[in-house]
């Protein structure tokens, strides 16, 4: 078993998009929207629908891939 002590400031800092995009929208017409962390040489996306009904994001899609360099 792996153990680390995480600072909550750091979980936070960590957690906290850099940037939110407009991802289009789903097959069902719905808007997504994209959260982009780039943390440690790499790119985390989560790709969300907006449910208007439940006034929620739905997950549709997380990916991780290299962090594009400048």
């Amino acid at each position: 078993m792996i153990e680390a002590q995480i600072d909550g400031a750091e979980l936070t800092a960590a957690l906290e998009p850099d940037y939110i995009q407009d991802a289009g929208a789903n097959n069902s017409g719905m808007p997504l929207i994209r959260y982009v962390k780039e943390f440690n040489g790499k790119r985390y996306s989560a790709v969300c629908s907006a449910r208007k009904m439940r006034r929620m994001l739905g997950l549709e899609t997380f990916y991780i891939g290299r962090k594009k360099q400048d």
